[in-house]
């Protein structure tokens, strides 16, 4: 007669133990991915003989992404161009897809000069369907992240290969 009873301590201990673990993989899935966050990279470009300062920022969560880059004259300190992306982000098993959705620019001001503020434009709108064509509207990416950086390497003109300029960043969390 006892050993139906410790049978059944050692059935109800399996149960308990693969639903503690379900429940606690469960949480970790829930949780934000460790390259969720914000980053931001500062570059230097020389152009035609004109000093350019440049940042890149980049927004991520675990299904989204915001990417703008401010270009600024070096020696004026004025913003020359501001460039937004927005969009969708897939996981896969090895990679990220970053699926365009939104294109930003620089509000201008009444002098017609770039201001700090950007704004977003998606299908439809005149700057959207006048810009898209110099974008891939799906990146596929590998991103590595820690604490303090996130590496990315993306064949953002699609040429089927990550060599170009911007392709492979590394940024600092902000």
């Amino acid at each position: 007669m006892k050993r139906p009873g410790i049978l059944s301590i050692i059935a109800v201990f399996a149960v308990f133990t693969v639903i503690t673990v379900i429940f606690s993989s469960c949480d970790s899935i829930k949780g934000d991915p460790l390259y969720a966050g914000k980053w931001q990279i500062t570059e230097t470009i020389n152009s035609d003989n004109i000093v350019y300062n440049t940042v890149r920022t980049l927004e991520l969560t675990k299904r989204s992404f915001k990417e703008i880059y401010v270009i600024r004259r070096e020696s004026t300190g004025k913003i020359s161009a501001i460039y937004g992306m927005s969009g969708n982000v897939k996981v896969s098993h090895s990679s990220y897809i970053f699926y365009l959705e939104e294109l930003g620019t620089c509000v201008r001001d009444e002098m017609d000069i770039c201001t700090e503020e950007i704004s977003f434009f998606g299908p439809g709108t005149s700057y959207y369907d006048e810009n898209i064509l110099f974008y891939e509207k799906a990146v596929r990416c590998e991103m590595e992240a820690d604490d303090t950086h996130l590496w990315l390497v993306r064949d953002i003109n699609n040429d089927g290969d990550t060599t170009d300029p911007g392709e492979e960043l590394q940024f600092e969390r902000v």
